[in-house]
């Protein structure tokens, strides 16, 4: 099964056939950072990261483009209290984490895995999270493009 992958409960994969761009995944079971079994590096950012995260970053050192992210999953985020984020939501602490630390691992070229992202979300709000997922990670793939222009010019 050296080239194939099982993507959620679903026939194996075919790895040689897929195109070999980086990629983000994500994991309904547990993955090991730096997990070498697809064949890439894959930092796995889990919600007791995410939480520390948040904790730890406070609302003047978030990412520039995190806002733009974040009313994906608050339309309003007015009504969130940035500057104090310990007193926020075990929910709220995970998706501020989960946010701005994917887009500072993306500014990094670094590959991410998001492990349990659902973790403390309301069904309705899990909806959301796809709709990010798609987001956040298609400005990955426009990073990777851009390195690919600059390699080209060199």
């Amino acid at each position: 099964m050296k080239n194939k992958m099982k993507i959620m409960g679903s026939e194996p994969v075919n790895m040689e056939k897929l195109d070999s761009n980086k990629m983000n995944m994500f994991f309904g079971q547990e993955l090991s950072n730096h997990d070498n079994n697809y064949g890439a590096n894959i930092y796995k950012i889990t919600s007791d990261i995410t939480r520390e995260h948040a904790d730890w970053i406070g609302e003047d050192r978030l990412h520039p483009e995190f806002m733009e992210f974040f009313k994906i999953m608050y339309a309003e985020p007015s009504r969130i209290r940035f500057d104090n984020i310990k007193d926020c939501s075990n929910c709220v602490r995970h998706v501020i984490g989960l946010i701005d630390l994917t887009l500072k691992l993306q500014d990094m070229r670094v590959s991410t895995g998001w492990s349990f992202p659902e973790t403390y979300m309301h069904p309705s709000m899990q909806l959301d999270l796809g709709d990010l997922a798609i987001k956040i990670f298609d400005r990955k793939i426009v990073i990777q493009k851009q390195d690919e222009q600059l390699l080209k010019i060199k």
